[in-house]
């Protein structure tokens, strides 16, 4: 079964002014449970645009979206439930950190969620143990340290997912940008 899929799914930003341009264009795909799947363009082609559909981020021009086999836009639908079930890691972290430690940033889904505390500190141990310090008892001292404020520091990237992880999110999907080299490859071989 698919996890996500998509039908006809267009996107059209600015509708109706001279700025108006298709960023997704009746797009048909289906994102089977456990697949490993990469969106690869060139900046611009509507790579993010396409995966903030994925939890209801971005409402499509036409077309529908199924998480689950469920149409994310129906009346009966709680987006909410949608976003519990996928979660998004952008290309920038510093748009998606939004406290002052490790452990209170891992432990900012799970709280919003609603959880019990004892319920979210085991979250933040886990996801920690998994994605961070491979010593869990080593959390206490993680509590102290201050997110990095070079965004390109790695740790950032581990954070985020930390905090999907925490939230049991069974589908995360990440955005990066391509680097000139990737970008254009036939300028390579020039």
């Amino acid at each position: 079964m698919s996890v996500i899929k998509t039908e006809n799914l267009t996107y059209t930003y600015s509708i109706g002014t001279p700025f108006e341009k298709t960023a997704v264009d009746n797009v048909n795909l289906e994102i089977e449970e456990g697949a490993l799947v990469g969106i690869i363009g060139h900046t611009g082609s509507g790579k993010s645009t396409l995966i903030q559909h994925f939890n209801g981020l971005v409402k499509p021009t036409s077309g529908k979206i199924y998480v689950d086999g469920q149409d994310i836009w129906a009346k009966e639908t709680k987006l909410r439930d949608i976003r519990f079930k996928v979660g998004l890691v952008f290309q920038y972290p510093e748009y998606q950190i939004f406290e002052e430690t490790v452990y209170k940033d891992i432990a900012f889904g799970p709280k919003n969620m609603g959880l019990k505390e004892e319920e979210i500190d085991r979250r933040v141990r886990e996801a920690a143990g998994f994605v961070g310090p491979g010593d869990c008892d080593t959390l206490g001292e993680i509590a102290d340290i201050d997110v990095a404020i070079d965004f390109s520091f790695p740790g950032n990237l581990d954070t985020m997912l930390e905090n999907a992880m925490a939230r049991k999110i069974p589908l995360v999907i990440g955005t990066t940008g391509l680097t000139a080299a990737q970008e254009a490859p036939q300028d390579a071989e020039k």
